[in-house]
């Protein structure tokens, strides 16, 4: 009786423990089921859904950098400061280049570089303090920042670029009627030209010609100042419309171009100031529009990617300067 006692006992325990194990399991599966779902790209309408490709899941497994980085991390140009930019510039026979970063912006146009509308542009913000990358400003002076940036609107006069900040800075000083009108004017402007992108653009093709000068570029482009474009989150109190407005336009260039041609065509910095801009808004119109990473996995073609253990290879730096030269002298 007790033998068949203690087997029961034996059966009912092991019955347990496979019980217990069996459960365990399932709980396992559900709890990947539902990280799965959580991880899954969100539905977004009128858009083609995204795809995971080969390149992707390699870029997810292995560290990869583009041959620009690569070659600038070899020959450490990330530790060159500002003046010692400027004195490899110069070296280089980049003056308009080295003059436009050493003197203030207060550099004139050369042949193959004019960034004239940039530099008026950063004249009129720096005294306001809505230049990220200069020191904080204490005592912001308006006024003067005011004068200058009337003037780049009146010189630029169907370009709404500018007028935009000319509606950040009188805002700043409470001057909200004049503020108003002011954005009613970027509103009204049908051209939208940025002056980044097009300094963008000038930078690269006045240093394709030589891989060093390539860096140089890239490198200082890293340092230089930008127009404080978050500021103008502040502009939504007065008209909605025409920011939601600015959101779109900010964020158009890389639906143009699908994506494709990044940091040559369109500027990811202003692409996602502007998917803030239209999330703050209108969020419904937000979810149609892909983010920077986002175009990225779906363009990734678009540059030249190596394997970080493989070492630098200047032939495929070539190959992609080529490229870029192409995209620039077609647009």
């Amino acid at each position: 009786m007790k033998k068949r006692y203690w087997f029961i006992v034996l059966i009912t325990i092991l019955t347990l423990i496979w019980v217990f194990f069996l459960l365990k399991e399932e709980a396992k599966e559900a709890h990947l089921n539902t990280n799965q779902s959580l991880l899954a790209p969100r539905k977004r309408p009128n858009k083609t859904p995204r795809k995971l490709t080969k390149n992707n899941i390699l870029n997810q497994e292995k560290k990869f950098i583009s041959p620009t980085e690569c070659l600038i991390n070899k020959i450490k140009l990330h530790e060159c400061d500002k003046d010692c930019f400027i004195d490899r510039l110069k070296k280089k026979n980049l003056h308009a280049i080295a003059e436009f970063v050493s003197n203030d912006w207060n550099t004139k146009p050369k042949e193959g570089f004019n960034p004239t509308m940039l530099a008026n542009l950063y004249r009129a913000l720096k005294p306001a303090g809505l230049l990220v990358g200069e020191e904080s400003i204490e005592k912001p002076d308006y006024k003067k920042a005011e004068t200058l940036i009337k003037d780049l609107v009146q010189l630029d006069h169907l370009n709404a670029f500018p007028a935009y900040f000319h509606a950040l800075i009188l805002l700043r000083q409470n001057k909200k009627e004049e503020a108003t009108r002011a954005l009613k004017v970027a509103h009204a402007r049908t051209n939208f030209t940025s002056y980044v992108v097009d300094f963008q653009k000038q930078l690269k093709l006045a240093t394709l010609h030589d891989p060093l000068d390539y860096f140089l570029g890239i490198e200082l482009y890293s340092i230089i100042p930008m127009p404080s474009l978050l500021g103008l989150e502040e502009l939504i109190e007065l008209d909605k419309e025409a920011i939601l407005e600015l959101g779109k336009r900010l964020t158009s260039p890389a639906e143009k171009y699908q994506g494709k041609h990044f940091d040559i065509l369109w500027n990811p910095l202003e692409h996602q100031i502007g998917l803030s801009l239209l999330r703050k808004i209108a969020p419904d119109e937000a979810q149609k529009v892909f983010n920077y990473k986002e175009w990225m996995e779906m363009n990734p073609d678009e540059s030249f990617f190596i394997e970080t253990n493989t070492g630098c290879d200047l032939d495929l730096l070539k190959e992609e300067l080529l490229r870029i030269k192409g995209i620039l002298t077609e647009e």
